[in-house]
């Protein structure tokens, strides 16, 4: 198992993970592989740990207000794979720890033998006004890391792929009649430590969507729908400027698409400013084509968004521009982080530019 591969992490604590790994299983021909030994494991966390105590306790990489309540010990949160399965360039991976606090999965993957060319994390959201929700996310925190990661870290981002299932998604709720709201979600919690490119793609808000067997369906499928147009050789899409092309696919991805895309390689990819936790109107650009989204920082994080952490962003987005959703945006933060993006040559679009 040398070979790089999609890799899917379930998480077995999560319903929701549960649910899209069960439905990816049901829709393709997986092989089973024998998981890593524990004495491999334990190997692999000792080299590559999880974030530990001591190193949140250090000044550069503590919250502001430190409290034991958001440690998480080695041994209060384990990182064990159980199951492993294969299917074409994808790999699913089942663990019994939580997804938010994997820093490292990539590295410790690695020494097990098990390479990823990039992440997507199967995963439930949950919300307090409990809407029906299909969501993808960057992970990140801006400011304190109360949920994994470091503070003010990013982990790199994944806009093609991230592009590339919301549409699938955003299409498969209307086949389907699911009548979920599909939607970007803004850089948040963690982990931060993942060095090749990674992203969630969630379930949400409450217990009855999480087991929502067509909303795992959904996600399963627009994950599969990557492997017309992934080549192994480069670990990348195809260069293949028609996506519609999936109406014509096996049986398996007999999905339809309701517009011609574009080559994803053809779209600007931004780092996102302004909005709320929804990126309402960032969801509306990528949905239309009209740009890519990698780290997105919110109205309520700009406050934490110095120049080290934006040149971060976009570095870790591959990105060229910079989106301002410019009415949430307070008059002296858009001026500052102005003068920071023209002080390095990053254009700003704004909403007037995408029309």
């Amino acid at each position: 198992m040398s070979d790089l591969k999609i890799t899917l992490i379930c998480s077995l604590p999560d319903p929701a993970s549960v649910n899209i790994a069960n439905n990816l299983l049901k829709l393709a021909n997986w092989e089973k592989k024998s998981p890593p030994n524990n004495e491999n494991m334990i190997e692999a966390l000792e080299k590559f740990p999880l974030i530990t105590e001591s190193e949140r306790a250090e000044p550069s990489r503590k919250n502001k207000d430190e409290t034991p309540s958001i440690i998480y010990p080695f041994e209060n949160e384990p990182s064990f794979i159980t199951d492993v399965y294969e299917y074409g360039p994808f790999r699913l991976i089942y663990i019994n720890g939580r997804h938010i606090f994997q820093d490292r999965i990539d590295k410790r993957l690695e020494f097990l033998n098990m390479p990823a060319s990039r992440i997507v994390f199967l995963s439930k959201h949950s919300s307090k006004s409990g809407e029906k929700s299909l969501t993808v996310h960057t992970t990140g925190n801006p400011g304190d890391a109360i949920l994994g990661g470091f503070p003010k870290e990013l982990a790199k981002s994944d806009p093609e792929f991230l592009s590339f299932i919301l549409n699938q998604i955003y299409d498969k709720n209307e086949k389907y009649g699911l009548g979920f709201d599909v939607t970007l979600e803004v850089t948040h919690h963690g982990p931060t430590e993942i060095e090749i490119p990674s992203m969630f793609t969630e379930i949400g808000s409450k217990e009855a969507e999480w087991s929502n067997d067509k909303a795992g369906k959904i996600i399963a499928e627009s994950i599969l729908a990557i492997e017309k147009y992934y080549d192994e050789n480069t670990n990348d899409f195809n260069e293949l400027n028609q996506f519609n092309e999936l109406n014509q696919f096996n049986e398996l991805n007999d999905l339809s698409v309701s517009d011609e895309m574009i080559s994803l390689k053809n779209i600007p990819i931004a780092v996102g400013f302004g909005g709320g936790h929804y990126a309402q109107r960032q969801t509306k650009h990528l949905l239309s084509k009209k740009l890519l989204f990698g780290h997105i920082f919110p109205k309520h994080a700009i406050g934490n968004v110095d120049e080290t952490l934006l040149l971060k962003s976009f570095e870790k987005s591959n990105a060229k521009v910079a989106y301002f959703d410019k009415k949430s945006i307070s008059g002296p933060d858009r001026r500052r982080l102005t003068e920071i993006l023209e002080r390095n040559e990053i254009k700003i679009i704004t909403d007037t530019d995408l029309k």
